[in-house]
């Protein structure tokens, strides 16, 4: 009992001493060098306030890289406590040291895409009023489906908060809260992925006679697609014909196959075509070529 009353009368001494003086401090110049949007003002609102200041900082190799499709990526984030005193804060400041009291910080992840999944491994964390600045690490977990755009730069939003704090008589804050928010950048890998459907499989014709085969094409990949399409095994004297496509995402087209037999041929002959998409902006991203065998049947 003696020593709630010696510290309820340390903060008393400390108000009316300095009551009515007010004195604005300066920001740290690594802080305010920082990305991220301030909500509540950063000074502090009386002489004997303290001013919570957060930042999120992370490894930029972490975030550079895209992410692969359907499998969690989890990224380390640190997350640092500090908070501005004015002239007189450092009575404040004493106050807290001495009763070994700290400050809870919430963490969420507040926006991210639809096709996003992203959490936190830590959504609350507790940082000792010490006077200098106290750095803790937790994970954020994401993950991209197949309907993130490839190489589309996208954010997800963190948002870190800290509560006002009131001192021991209950009626004046002594440590003025804040709430940040910022943007981590991150891109989705390219997935290659179509669908060939050909109207048929087995074509009949004569010598001589070209026979054509309608083959739809369809872009259920995550980027803008080249579908190259080659006749990788043809019988010797035989003319095939057949043009390549480019897709949006989820869009499908009809390349129409061309198969000129020779005029001296009766029987069945087979035909092998091979169709490999590419991402159309880099056609160094390459999936694995599709093959389809189609069968001609020469009558006379």
């Amino acid at each position: 009992m003696k020593d709630t009353w010696v510290k309820k009368g340390l903060v008393v001494s400390v108000i009316l001493l300095f009551i009515g003086v007010t004195v604005a401090p300066s920001i740290n110049s690594s802080l305010a060098s920082q990305n991220i949007i301030v909500i509540n003002d950063v000074s502090p609102r009386s002489s004997f306030g303290l001013q919570s200041e957060i930042y999120l900082s992370w490894d930029a190799n972490q975030t550079s890289e895209p992410l692969h499709v359907d499998f969690a990526r989890s990224i380390p984030l640190n997350v640092t406590y500090d908070c501005i005193k004015g002239t007189f804060g450092q009575f404040i400041l004493f106050y807290y040291i001495l009763t070994r009291k700290s400050i809870n910080i919430s963490l969420e992840v507040e926006d991210k895409p639809s096709w996003c999944h992203a959490y936190l491994s830590n959504s609350h964390l507790h940082f000792p009023i010490t006077g200098t600045s106290t750095t803790y690490s937790i994970h954020l977990v994401i993950a991209v489906d197949f309907n993130a755009p490839a190489f589309e730069p996208f954010s997800v939003k963190i948002k870190a908060s800290a509560h006002d704090m009131i001192g021991p008589l209950g009626f004046l804050t002594l440590i003025n809260g804040v709430e940040i928010t910022q943007d981590i950048i991150f891109e989705a890998e390219y997935v290659p992925s179509i669908g060939i459907i050909p109207e048929s499989v087995y074509l009949e014709t004569q010598p001589g006679n070209t026979v054509i085969d309608p083959i739809t094409v369809y872009n259920s990949g995550n980027g803008k697609t080249i579908v190259d399409i080659e006749p990788i095994d043809v019988p010797q004297n035989w003319l095939v014909i057949i043009n390549p496509l480019i897709l949006e995402i989820n869009e499908s087209k009809i390349t129409n196959l061309s198969i000129t037999p020779p005029i001296d041929f009766y029987g069945n002959e087979t035909i092998l075509l091979s169709f490999t998409p590419k991402f159309y902006y880099n056609p160094i991203y390459t999936g694995i070529p599709i093959d389809v065998l189609i069968t001609v049947e020469v009558r006379p």
